[in-house]
């Protein structure tokens, strides 16, 4: 799956480049575009909708208050996991925070900006850090995972701020 992690996860990307062929990275020349039937874009939007919907319906379950702050954290985190990677990939995209149904304008709709997506991501995972269970409620993601993802995102989005003169680096 796209979502592994892996030596070459960077690769093609402004942090690291496979220079071996004559037309450079189509990222890094600001040449890619967003298919319209590749994996890389369809599959992180099911398993955001996924999350969407554990999200809305989280208070329609009989846990307790601290149960849906851990779980709603869950949703969070791997809402905000996959922006991470279509941010990486694409900049900005349409940034979806609820269930959508087959006849929503939103999913004809424009990119948001790489601002834009960049917050909400960062949102849901400080939101996710503040609510999630220290041990991940024995069985799940915990606040550690949720804190070394934090780090990485800063990491990549500061440092793609700074070195394209954006602005803002500080705050990631």
């Amino acid at each position: 799956r796209n979502d592994r992690v892996s030596y070459n996860q960077e690769m093609d990307t402004d942090l690291m480049v496979n220079n071996s062929g004559s037309q450079g990275a189509a990222l890094l020349w600001q040449r890619k575009t967003v298919p319209s039937t590749s994996s890389n874009w369809t599959e992180p939007y099911v398993q955001i909708r996924r999350a969407n919907l554990m999200l809305e319906n989280i208070d329609n379950g009989q846990l307790s208050d601290s149960e849906k702050g851990h779980w709603r954290s869950v949703g969070l985190f791997f809402r905000a996991w996959q922006y991470i990677n279509l941010l990486k990939n694409y900049g900005g995209v349409p940034w979806i925070d609820k269930v959508l149904n087959s006849d929503d304008e939103a999913l004809f709709g424009p990119r948001d900006s790489r601002d834009t997506v960049a917050q909400n991501i960062l949102t849901d995972l400080l939101s996710a850090e503040a609510n999630i269970d220290i041990d991940g409620n024995g069985f799940s993601i915990n606040r550690d995972i949720v804190r070394a993802v934090i780090s990485r995102f800063g990491l990549i989005e500061g440092t793609f701020r700074k070195y394209h003169s954006l602005g803002g680096e500080q705050q990631y």
